[in-house]
């Protein structure tokens, strides 16, 4: 396998910082870093871009669960169940 050296060096565009990397991602990163051929700091910031759209995905989930919830629950007494058509409208709230 053709290893690409790490002190090749790419600069990618934003702010730059400092970060301490907690002992429990250390191995992750530097896992991740050699599985790509990439560099730690490329590694982390993949790992990070990953977390991201994951926490991207969970936020738009719970909105569509909340617009849901909504349709199915409004101006209903408790312990009544929607009409069909009322569930069917609830489902596809979201959908364009």
């Amino acid at each position: 396998m053709a290893t690409r050296s790490r002190s090749a060096t790419f600069t990618r565009p934003g702010r730059r910082t400092t970060l301490r990397v907690p002992p429990n991602l250390e191995a992750e990163v530097a896992l991740l870093a050699d599985e790509l051929e990439i560099s730690e700091n490329e590694a982390f910031v993949h790992l990070a871009q990953f977390g991201a759209d994951a926490s991207r995905r969970e936020r738009d989930i719970r909105r569509v669960i909340g617009r849901r919830r909504a349709a199915v629950s409004k101006e209903r007494r408790v312990g009544t169940l929607p009409s069909p058509e009322e569930m069917q409208e609830a489902i596809l709230v979201d959908r364009s």
